[in-house]
């Protein structure tokens, strides 16, 4: 820029010093004509330098062609006439031809005037020769450098085409990624709503099981100590039962030895009576003394009596014994109630802990839906932020391929336009290339901050993957669940090449079958134990085969 404007500056002091002298011979012409007005007769010029002049002269077609963003200086006509005018006279070669009528002296003055003319004339015509050499090699300086203006401005054009497609589609990328950054936010939010529904969830729920448990080991304790209370109380009853069994059967035993002495003393009575009421017949027969007969009918009014106090005794002891049977049959009636009552809490007891584990069982597995519709999203998530790093690169290439192109530009040459028109394309040139480098820049700024909300994607989606690595599904064995973890090298990630995510995945995939078989195989203990009959099974079909056959070549 500085050595363009060095030699518009050069150009411009020579053509104000052309002028001058052009100027200060005009003047001295002026003078001379009027002592020689009547001895000039004719002035004639060569046209030839015209063409030089006009090759000094471009077209300003090409340059509104090559250039539209560059507003052209206005072009004075009549300075350029002047100066056209001015290089016709100075270009020409022919001498007047003066038709002289005077005295010696005067032709002296003249011939020395004349001379002098020429002499200066002849200067000025070599410093013009020079000027127009300089001019040339200006004009052809300057054809290049429109030439390469012309490039520069197609190229530039190229690159502002490109800058917008690059504007376009960093403005697509910035909404992609922030309608991704939405859809992770999103996602996250899910996530941590999930897994506060799963932690509230499960903590109610563990809380609450916890809490029913709790209560139904302190019923199940109450009702086992009532029961046990109820069974040393029926085992206490059942010892008075033996023991009034026992009482009854001593009882009845003593009332049947009774019965068997009553008889005994009936019988016994029955002939004491016959025989005393065949000694009285006998005595009264004899007409023997009525005082035997008195004792007699005494000792069967003893007999009598005795006979009645035996009877009530024997009553009382048979509504004792029916009031004991009674009594009995009531206890082991009671029993029954209360052996009812512990069953029928006992069964209502066992559907609750049924029906609560499979409700933990129906919360397991929705976890584990939710979890691979998680792993899912996250895949999905992975492939399009690869897919956004791989274009975010092919974009950077483009733009240092872009930025290289433009810093390995050489500086264009001086052109031969006015300096006005000259300052003006290259000010507005610079103002160009300006916008051009601020608009990389700041394209090179926002691929930066892409770059860094990436870096901030990936740093929250390793987090991410960390809480989904220390997320614990609630089962019954822990030390299963930290076994069936995916190792860390393992998890697919977007800086992965091809055969790596297909080996990932196929990893994965065969973790995900395992855990779903040791799942079932753990679920149903009938299919465990057929698995392991059948492995057993085919191993000793394999040792048979091996035990039974022998080599080829031994049999040969």
């Amino acid at each position: 820029m500085s050595w363009i404007s060095g030699f518009a500056d050069k150009a411009e002091q020579l053509l104000i010093k052309i002028d001058q002298n052009a100027a200060d011979k005009l003047q001295k012409k002026k003078t001379v004509i009027p002592v020689e007005e009547t001895r000039l007769t004719e002035v004639t010029t060569d046209p030839s330098p015209v063409p030089r002049r006009q090759k000094l002269t471009p077209p300003p077609t090409p340059v509104k062609k090559s250039l539209p963003l560059v507003k052209s200086a206005p072009v004075m006509v009549n300075q350029s006439q002047e100066e056209d005018k001015l290089i016709e006279f100075l270009n020409d070669n022919s001498k007047p031809a003066t038709e002289t009528d005077g005295s010696k002296t005067d032709n002296a003055v003249e011939d020395n005037s004349q001379s002098q003319l020429e002499a200066e004339k002849q200067m000025l015509k070599n410093e013009v020769r020079v000027l127009n050499n300089e001019l040339s090699l200006l004009l052809h300086r300057t054809r290049a450098a429109e030439k390469e203006a012309e490039t520069l401005k197609a190229e530039l054009s190229n690159a502002e085409t490109v800058r917008l497609n690059l504007q376009d589609e960093m403005k697509t990328l910035v909404s992609q990624q922030s309608s991704l950054q939405h859809q992770h936010d999103t996602l996250i939010a899910d996530k941590r709503q999930l897994e506060e529904q799963r932690e509230s969830v499960t903590g109610e729920q563990v809380q609450g099981l916890q809490e029913q448990i709790q209560q139904l080991k302190e019923q199940n304790s109450s009702l086992t100590e009532s029961l046990q209370a109820q069974e040393r109380q029926y085992g206490r009853l059942e010892s008075a039962r033996q023991q009034q069994q026992l009482e009854c059967d001593s009882l009845t035993q003593q009332l049947t030895q009774l019965r068997a002495e009553l008889d005994q003393y009936r019988a016994r009575a029955q002939r004491t009576l016959s025989d005393k009421e065949a000694l009285i017949s006998q005595l009264r027969a004899s007409n023997s003394d009525a005082s035997v007969e008195d004792s007699f009918q005494t000792e069967l009014a003893q007999l009598r009596e005795e006979r009645e106090v035996l009877l009530g005794e024997h009553q009382e002891t048979c509504v004792q014994l029916q009031a004991t049977r009674s009594r009995l049959m009531e206890i082991e009636h009671t029993l029954e109630q209360v052996r009812e009552v512990a069953s029928h809490t006992q069964q209502e007891l066992q559907d609750r802990v049924a029906h609560e584990t499979h409700r933990r069982r129906i919360i397991e597995d929705d976890y584990r839906t939710q979890s691979q519709e998680l792993r899912q999203v996250q895949e999905e998530w992975n492939v399009v932020r690869g897919q956004l790093t791989a274009k975010l690169r092919e974009r950077e290439t483009e733009l240092n391929h872009l930025r290289g192109q433009l810093s390995a530009r050489p500086a264009s040459p001086p052109s031969l336009l006015p300096a006005g028109e000259l300052e003006g394309r290259l000010s507005s040139l610079t103002r160009t290339l300006i916008q051009k480098q601020t608009a990389l820049e700041s394209a090179t700024t926002e691929r930066n901050q892409l770059r860094m909300q990436l870096e901030e994607l990936e740093h929250k989606h390793r987090e991410h993957l960390q809480l989904l690595h220390q997320a614990r599904v609630i089962s019954a064995n822990d030390t299963d669940d930290a076994k069936a973890q995916v190792p860390s090298f393992m998890v697919e990630s977007p800086f992965d090449t091809g055969v790596a995510r297909r080996v990932k995945r196929a990893y994965s995939s065969l973790d995900a079958v395992s855990i779903r078989t040791g799942v079932f195989l753990r679920r149903y203990p009938l299919a465990r134990i057929l698995v392991i009959f059948y492995v057993i099974l085919l191993h000793l079909l394999v040792l048979l085969v091996l035990c039974s056959r022998t080599p080829d070549n031994a049999q040969k």
